[in-house]
């Protein structure tokens, strides 16, 4: 008979556990997201110095943010146009590029600089362009995009993105 009070009073602690606040309201966790397309480019066969003679291109119904790798050091993530961005046009490219075996790996973001909804049909075009001319990456999509909630199904933020593996 001794754990019915044991499980009375443990009860008020454990029901402390598991997602909810001392008010009964959701606990969220805090992770942001944005609004866009993003593209993974797997075995791109460049070295660090072609790719700082490399160029990139990304664009957004004819709308094109573009830069250059020149003083990219191989270390810091790339991001077009450089800051500061001017606030009536919030739009921006981040990209990533992560050494693997034969060349590198590159992680393309292109964000409206919001969580706002994007229409359906929208069509990017993003090309890296190497110092030979040649265009190691080359795409052109129109995309979908789909609801994405980070946090959980009732938590913000809602962004808005669609994907596509090269």
């Amino acid at each position: 008979m001794r754990t019915l009070p044991l499980i009375v009073l443990l009860l008020p602690i454990l029901s402390g556990c598991g997602g909810g606040t001392a008010d009964g309201g959701k606990t969220c966790t805090a992770i942001g997201c944005f609004s866009g397309f993003f593209v993974s480019a797997p075995h791109i066969a460049l070295d660090l110095a072609q790719i700082q003679a490399s160029s990139l291109a990304v664009c957004r119904n004819g709308a094109c943010l573009t830069g250059s790798f020149a003083t990219w050091d191989g270390t810091q993530m790339l991001e077009l146009p450089a800051a500061p961005r001017d606030p009536a046009h919030p739009e921006f490219v981040r990209v990533s590029v992560f050494s693997e075996e034969g060349g590198a790996r590159f992680e393309i973001s292109y964000s409206i600089g919001s969580s706002d909804p994007l229409p359906d049909g929208d069509v990017y075009d993003v090309t890296l362009t190497a110092g030979d001319g040649s265009t190691p990456i080359s795409t052109h999509q129109t995309v979908t995009y789909a609801r994405n909630q980070p946090n959980g199904p009732s938590c913000p933020p809602i962004c808005y993105d669609a994907f596509v593996q090269l």
